[in-house]
């Protein structure tokens, strides 16, 4: 009778245990929040990932631009973003949002801090 209930608790134990072993997810990364208004660069970097050189770096432009309070100079890096004739449906949707954006923040800080 000692030795099941052993058994038992053990094979709890260990059912206990992995059950918490399991691999959490990482939370995507939230949007930035510029002068009161939320701009979606992580959505926008991550759509970027597999494209071209040339728009990757206009995209990490427009980030650090944006960053550093350089508002008209983040636009006019996503506007070279914009003006690529390959780009997909997806990606030119969410170009024109964080244009949206941009101009909301320009229009609220003004064209730098």
């Amino acid at each position: 009778m000692k030795t099941q209930n052993l058994l038992l608790g053990i094979v709890v134990t260990i059912a206990l245990a992995f059950t918490g072993c399991g691999k959490k997810q990482a939370p995507s990364p939230s949007a930035y929040e510029v002068g009161g208004v939320n701009v979606d660069m992580p959505a926008l970097q991550a759509a970027f990932v597999g494209a071209s050189p040339d728009l990757q770096a206009a995209v990490n432009d427009t980030s650090s631009n944006l960053r550093y309070g350089q508002y008209e100079k983040a636009l006019q890096s996503l506007d070279k973003v914009a003006s690529d004739p390959n780009l997909t449906e997806p990606q030119k949707k969410l170009v024109a949002q964080v244009i949206e954006q941009l101009k909301q923040v320009i229009n609220k800080a003004g064209p730098s801090r």
